[in-house]
């Protein structure tokens, strides 16, 4: 089977996309790799999800915002399923990627930018995202995406980012 990279894209890359890179390494499928990326990421990663990496026993070093830049150079992984996790990021103009990967749009509300809630109400969110990405990318790694034309991967990965939809609008 070909190997195949994810790249998740949220603007500031501190929360929900290193949370998907994350929950999709950590599903250790052996050809479906995550990264993740932002147009303006953030010095750190969110604490938020960077306990929860934690807490589940792992090491958060290897989680950090990068610049989608750096997936658009001759010498990046070659990208073949681009997922926008935030409104704002889907709005964004990207960079061309090389080799045209499939782009689909799974929206999540931002947790820490729901300034009304505590901050147990917003790891309560985290949680339920995380629980959302481990059940649509566990639907991707069942798929053989080897053996699917790029329309077929496009229409079922938007009918995986609707699997649950309505928890997150």
């Amino acid at each position: 089977m070909k190997n195949i990279n994810v790249l998740f894209l949220c603007t500031h890359n501190s929360g929900r996309s290193i949370l998907a890179e994350y929950v999709l390494n950590n599903l250790k499928h052996s050809s479906v790799k995550g990264f993740s990326a932002g147009s303006t990421p953030r010095r750190k990663i969110n604490p938020l999800v960077s306990d929860m990496i934690s807490e589940e026993g792992n090491d958060t070093n290897q989680y950090k915002p990068k610049t989608w830049d750096e997936f658009s150079t001759p010498d990046s992984p070659n990208i073949d399923i681009v997922i926008t996790l935030c409104d704002s990021a889907s709005k964004e103009t990207c960079p061309v990627w090389p080799g045209k990967p499939v782009t689909v749009h799974w929206g999540y509300p931002d947790p820490s930018a729901q300034t009304s809630l505590s901050f147990q109400e917003q790891k309560k969110m985290f949680i339920a995202i995380k629980n959302s990405l481990e059940k649509r990318l566990k639907e991707i790694i069942s798929l053989p995406l080897d053996k699917m034309n790029s329309t077929e991967i496009q229409k079922t990965l938007t009918d995986i980012g609707n699997l649950d939809e309505k928890k997150f609008s």
